[in-house]
């Protein structure tokens, strides 16, 4: 396993303004593309073009701003989909909200106890209106209906737990 890293800041940036042209591309955007890019190793992502990859930032990026007033931890698995609208031979889970301990070790650990492979973990942190916020995106092979279904209701159980813990 190596730790080269997928696509520079440069290319991964212009995939982002090729397959979405219209976005706005500020300094936020900016920082949670290179984080996300940072994460992104080349044995991770061999099944992606830069530009499929660039659509699941902006998926996850969108994701986060359309949950980023809500108080509670948004959770969503679903079938990945790439540039121009591509459905792409993968699942993904994405999980956003609040930047609290234990996150990214909860997730995978949900993941294993599902039997379900883990292909890549992005997780960049951004700022959001009520502090920092965790952005995380899980790459998975293509799941069932009923498989999907049990992975979602075991990430709300588990971040619900989570959520707890850290009250505590």
């Amino acid at each position: 396993m190596s730790n080269d890293i997928a696509f520079s800041s440069d290319e991964f940036l212009a995939a982002v303004r090729a397959v979405a042209p219209a976005t706005r591309i500020d300094a936020a955007l900016t920082d949670f593309l290179d984080q996300y890019g940072s994460d992104a190793f080349v044995e991770d992502v061999l099944t992606l073009t830069t530009e499929d990859a660039a659509a699941l930032a902006l998926s996850l990026w969108e994701f986060n701003q359309a949950n980023a007033k809500q108080p509670a931890r948004a959770i969503r698995v679903r079938r990945a989909v790439g540039a121009n609208g591509k459905p792409l031979k993968m699942d993904i889970a994405e999980i956003v909200g609040a930047d609290i301990a234990f996150l990214v070790d909860s997730a995978i650990n949900v993941c294993q106890d599902a039997k379900v492979e883990i292909r890549a973990v992005l997780h960049p942190v951004v700022p959001g209106p009520n502090g920092k916020r965790s952005t995380i995106q899980i790459h998975l092979p293509l799941l069932d209906d009923n498989m999907r279904a049990d992975l979602q209701k075991r990430l709300e159980a588990t971040f619900a737990d989570v959520e707890v813990v850290n009250a505590d």
